[in-house]
């Protein structure tokens, strides 16, 4: 593990202060949130952050896209339907279980 790409953050439901974490006498640095295999994970697990961020995500996507989706497309709905299911479901429902 390379020391100066390591970054770690402690998961608890308490307010204190956690102790600082070391490897070889040297201080990692802490984070409030890391982003993981696509997940943004907090501090405290509350997926506020990933939340937001997945809003922000799929509100781009849609724009990007509004041409195809929107009431004035001459798109067939059949057709709409597959570009959600296809373009934009993915975006939100990727690691939906946790």
């Amino acid at each position: 593990m390379n020391q100066a790409n390591s970054v770690h953050v402690t998961f608890t439901t308490t307010r204190a202060i956690c102790p600082q974490v070391t490897m070889n006498n040297a201080p990692i640095p802490m984070q409030t949130d890391v982003k993981y295999l696509g997940l943004h994970l907090d501090q405290r697990l509350t997926w506020s952050i990933h939340i937001k961020i997945k809003r922000l995500h799929l509100n781009l996507k849609l724009r990007t896209m509004y041409w195809l989706l929107g009431r004035k497309s001459k798109l067939s709905l059949a057709n709409k339907f597959l570009l959600y299911k296809c373009v934009l479901k993915p975006v939100w429902t990727y690691g939906i279980q946790l």
